[in-house]
C-alpha cells in the first residue's frame, strides 16, 4: 500500500516459497524471521502442508517486503542496511520495529511515511 490504493496482490494467498525470497534479502535465519512475522512452528508445517500462506499472512509479508524495497532506495540499494532497518527500533515509529509494524496494514502505513520523510530528508 505504498501509494495509498489497495493492492489486489493483498487479496491472494502467496505461495510460501516467497517467505524464502523474503529470507535472502532481510538476511535472516528463518525461525527468526517466522517470530517476526508472528508465525509459530505449527502453523508454519501447516503452511508447507497447504502449499500457501493465509490472505492475512499473504498480506504481512507483502507489507514487509514493500517497506523493504522502499527502505533499500533510501539507503541507496544497501540491502543489509535496509533490513537492519526494519528490525531496529525507530524513535519516529515510538521505539517500535518497521518490520513488526508490518503486521497491519495500519502499521505499514505508517513505515512507508516514515521512508518517505527520509527519502525527502525530514529524518535523518
Amino acid at each position: 500500500m505504498i501509494n495509498g490504493n489497495h493492492d489486489n496482490a493483498l487479496q491472494k494467498a502467496l505461495p510460501i516459497s516467497v517467505l524464502d525470497t523474503l529470507r535472502q534479502e532481510l538476511n535472516i535465519e528463518l525461525q527468526s524471521l517466522l517470530t517476526l512475522l508472528n508465525i509459530s512452528t505449527e502453523i508454519w508445517v501447516d503452511r508447507q502442508a497447504a502449499g500457501v500462506f493465509s490472505i492475512s499472512e499473504s498480506a504481512h509479508i507483502t507489507r514487509v517486503r514493500k517497506s523493504f524495497i522502499a527502505a533499500s532506495s533510501v539507503f541507496q540499494g544497501d540491502r543489509d542496511q535496509a533490513a537492519d532497518w526494519l528490525r531496529s527500533p525507530i524513535t519516529a515509529l515510538a521505539g517500535r520495529t518497521p518490520i513488526s509494524l508490518c503486521a497491519t496494514e495500519v502499521g505499514g502505513y505508517e513505515v512507508i511515511q516514515v521512508i518517505r520523510k527520509l527519502e525527502t530528508g525530514e529524518f535523518t
